[in-house]
């Protein structure tokens, strides 16, 4: 599941959702964005620096572990101009990818991380596996979307390695629960309302909670909870 672009991993064909009201969320998420991952690799491009980019990229896609392990020790990572230059492209105090690594560098235009392509193509043993040699804080990076990894693909270990992750909302402005109950992934919706604790939704959140669920036929799944009353 992708909020950010409209494209889900969970198909719901039981019932026509409404492209353009989600379209009108996820218009609302650019203004959230506070992780923002290094734009070493996007910025004053080299024959190199593309490279290693497109490197990084077809080892998302494919799942390719071993390639991703030979560039951690690529000197453009530690590249001082490149380092200086990233800094001066960032202007949140929140940017969390200070030091460029292949797991915090965008790799895309539309500011993927690795961890994104990857979650996106559904290489889900890649992700697990890569999820083990990050820091907790590059899993709070989001796309030009304001997605996080986590966003595009809900997965147990993220959570386990960042409970922040929670709290970081995505495409739309919304949350993670929110944004899998407008694309329909029941299972993903249910997993994450129970690890939701009071008081991390607005009555705006549980609003739209409810609204989804209905047009998602997701709504029999909540009948036992209180907060949508």
């Amino acid at each position: 599941m992708d909020p950010g672009s409209g494209n889900s991993n969970h198909e719901s064909t039981e019932v026509p959702i409404d492209i353009s009201q989600q379209q009108q969320n996820l218009e609302r998420c650019e203004q959230n964005i506070q992780w923002l991952p290094s734009l070493h690799l996007l910025t004053d491009r080299n024959p190199r620096k593309e490279e290693l980019r497109l490197d990084l990229l077809n080892a998302a896609i494919e799942g390719n572990i071993d390639a991703v392990k030979s560039l951690l020790n690529n000197p453009l990572f530690s590249d001082s101009s490149i380092s200086s230059s990233s800094a001066s492209s960032s202007s949140s105090p929140l940017n969390a990818a200070s030091s460029p690594s292949p797991f915090n560098v965008a790799i895309t235009e539309k500011h993927e991380t690795i961890l994104h392509v990857a979650a996106g193509a559904n290489q889900t043993d890649f992700v697990e596996k890569m999820i083990d040699q990050i820091a907790p804080d590059d899993l709070k990076l989001q796309n030009e979307k304001g997605n996080t990894a986590f966003c595009v693909a809900v997965m147990e270990k993220m959570l386990k390695k960042n409970r922040e992750l929670l709290t970081i909302r995505g495409g739309g402005n919304l949350t993670s629960l929110n944004l899998a109950a407008m694309f329909g992934a029941r299972e993903t919706a249910l997993y994450l309302y129970r690890r939701y604790y009071r008081g991390t939704l607005t009555s705006d959140d549980k609003k739209q909670l409810l609204f989804d669920s209905i047009d998602t036929v997701l709504y029999g799944k909540w009948s036992r909870i209180s907060f949508l009353a």
